[in-house]
């Protein structure tokens, strides 16, 4: 399966990672239901143990199926956790099995300078400038500089820069693509 790209707006914030936290959370709250998503990975995971057992374990993950199920029945019953950054360590862990991660913003785990798997890197003013033409992108520019920086953007890799009204920043753009 190839690399999906996806793009968000976080609210403005002088500073990225927090804008990526804000940006995390709404996107979290609004897009999964985590007891259902615990729910529906648990009977996959048990239908995975029972289909390997049935099968003679052949590609040796019985043992991983196994531990997902232990995981996800520990947390089922739990309350769920108000925090966004717990919330997304869980659909981190449920998804990490999978080696696909959960495709989204979500797999951005913070900010850096550098290009760095599963972060989001600055784009420089030199960088926005040479390909949108100014340091201070509109929101409709936007998705432009994604589509004319995608060939530099890896499996897993995000860039993010502010986005701007006139000359006032209104958030930040964050765009890459997902590890699968």
């Amino acid at each position: 399966m190839g690399a999906s790209p996806y793009q968000n707006l976080a609210p403005w914030h002088s500073d990225p990672g927090m804008a990526l936290k804000h940006l995390q959370a709404t996107f979290v709250a609004e897009n999964y239901d985590l007891p259902s998503v615990i729910r529906e990975h648990l009977q996959g995971s048990r239908e995975a143990v029972q289909i390997s057992q049935d099968e003679g374990d052949p590609y040796g993950l019985v043992d991983l199926y196994r531990e997902n199920v232990e995981y996800l029945e520990s947390i089922l019953d739990q309350p769920i956790p108000d925090s966004a950054p717990e919330r997304i360590a869980i659909l981190q862990r449920i998804w990490q099995s999978g080696g696909e991660g959960l495709g989204n913003i979500l797999d951005i785990n913070g900010i850096s300078e550098r290009i760095e798997p599963l972060t989001a890197r600055v784009l420089s003013r030199d960088e926005l400038i040479e390909a949108c033409g100014t340091h201070q992108p509109s929101k409709r520019q936007a998705p432009e500089i994604f589509s004319r920086l995608a060939g530099d953007i890896d499996r897993g890799q995000c860039i993010c820069f502010p986005v701007y009204e006139a000359e006032t920043p209104i958030g930040w753009w964050f765009a890459g693509y997902s590890i699968d």
